[in-house]
């Protein structure tokens, strides 16, 4: 790193507002996939303007500058492939106004989406958006990567939320886009397309979300299904209600297993091959007549386990054993190849039944669970990183999903982003003239390419 640079950092921001050991830089080093790579040095900015100043002092020294919120992504989004600059939002974590008259609330990109989520508890107002990170992720990441969660089968993911961003080009320029508004055709949808951009194009300095009024109450059902076809079914006729479920969640087998071992309680020790969470929200009267109306549906396929609790501590336990299944599955391997693919939910069961074939295939553990409401399955190919054959086997079976995932017309990442982890998998889906729209797009905002190089292409 230039040490000019630096000192041109120091002066803008003040030394302690500048890293630049490398016991300091470390913790910028990595997220949550398997990789690392070193920043030369990580700036802790408070505001729009000193962002600029950031970026154009990395545009005079021809430096990479990558934005970082939690570091909690599973693509490597946030990782400086290139070295350079990490600019840290963890300073920019304020609330700058709530518009309870709008509904909308404008915040830096540094907040934690739990810290957002409470807040607007405390006023009577919801932020569906749910990312399994939430209690330690930003607000600016979700934005990012267009987090999505489980209430996304009725609620939506980030990019339904975001109205409104302040953002710096990687010119340095300040922009504003969209507004506190419900409709806005004014010109290209820029909020849109920065929303999912994956720090590629700008960085955050305000975003506005629309928010709703915070749901009364909530139950959820515990059902597990001997047979996948008629667990599916019946998640499809749940979904074609009209008081559709507020979550939809599934569980292969193996992740069933995998819960049951790691997480003890009465109400998780179920057998089945297919396991759904299913929630109800809203007023306690539509709550219970939900509720009432999903156990008749999924009681006509035959569950082997139903339970239905509107009790906080069973919500509680249910929730915690969902929350389980990631640091559960250590048992298979100490490497993990985290796919969050999504198909349409019609092709759920072929992609499960191709998610089996691939795991005896190579003689490796794939877990799944996610999203069923929206096609989101999370896959889990769990290795031994000190197995180079196991390793290798995982790689393959990885390109085979993704393959499959594209011909069951589904998309390579649901919500966690392409990053470095899948940008060579692009061209599974898309061709050269559709990859150069991207890569001109990226020149529009971004001429010099030092905005978090090396993603997506």
């Amino acid at each position: 790193m230039n040490k000019k640079l630096i000192e041109e950092f120091s002066a803008l921001l003040g030394k302690e507002r500048v890293l630049s050991e490398t016991e300091e830089l470390l913790c910028y080093s990595y997220d949550a996939t398997s990789k690392g790579f070193m920043p030369d040095v990580v700036v802790f900015p408070l505001n729009a303007e000193e962002i600029s100043k950031i970026v154009k002092l990395c545009l005079k020294y021809d430096t990479p500058v990558v934005g970082r919120g939690s570091g909690s992504g599973f693509s490597g989004g946030s990782l400086p492939l290139k070295g350079g600059v990490v600019v840290s939002f963890t300073k920019m974590n304020r609330i700058l106004e709530l518009d309870e008259e709008n509904m909308f609330v404008t915040v830096e990109p540094g907040i934690i989406n739990a810290d957002l989520k409470s807040y607007l508890a405390g006023k009577g107002y919801f932020y569906p958006p749910d990312p399994a990170s939430y209690e330690f992720s930003t607000i600016g990441g979700n934005v990012a990567e267009c987090s999505g969660g489980p209430s996304a089968v009725k609620y939506g993911v980030t990019k339904d939320y975001v109205a409104a961003l302040e953002v710096i080009t990687g010119e340095g320029e300040i922009i504003n886009t969209g507004s506190k508004t419900v409709k806005n055709v004014s010109g290209y949808n820029l909020t849109q397309l920065l929303t999912g951009s994956e720090g590629t194009l700008c960085l955050f300095s305000k975003i506005t979300l629309k928010i709703l009024s915070k749901p009364e109450t909530n139950s959820l059902i515990l059902v597990s299904f001997g047979d996948i076809d008629k667990g599916f079914k019946a998640a499809i006729r749940l979904l074609k209600l009209r008081n559709r479920p507020s979550m939809l969640e599934f569980m292969d087998k193996s992740s069933i297993e995998s819960v049951k071992s790691y997480f003890k309680s009465d109400i998780i020790k179920i057998e089945g091959k297919f396991l759904f969470i299913i929630e109800a929200d809203g007023s306690q009267a539509d709550v219970d007549k939900s509720i009432g109306e999903y156990e008749k549906i999924l009681n006509e396929f035959s569950p082997i386990f139903i339970f239905a609790s509107g009790k906080d501590e069973d919500k509680k336990v249910i929730m915690d054993a969902r929350k389980a299944i990631s640091p559960s599955l250590r048992k298979y391997g100490d490497l993990k190849i985290n796919n969050d693919i999504a198909v349409p939910v019609n092709k759920i069961p072929q992609m499960l039944s191709f998610l089996e074939e691939t795991s005896r295939k190579y003689e490796i553990p794939v877990i799944n669970f996610g999203h069923f409401g929206d096609g989101n399955i999370h896959v889990n190919i769990m290795l031994e990183k000190n197995n180079a054959g196991m390793v290798q086997n995982g790689e393959k079976a990885k390109y085979e999903i993704l393959k499959k995932t594209v011909e069951l017309g589904g998309s390579l990442s649901g919500e966690h982003g392409i990053g470095l982890e899948k940008k060579e998998f692009m061209k599974l889906k898309y061709g050269d003239y559709y990859m150069n729209i991207l890569k001109n797009i990226k020149n529009v905002f971004d001429p010099q390419n030092i905005i978090n190089p090396g993603k997506i292409f």
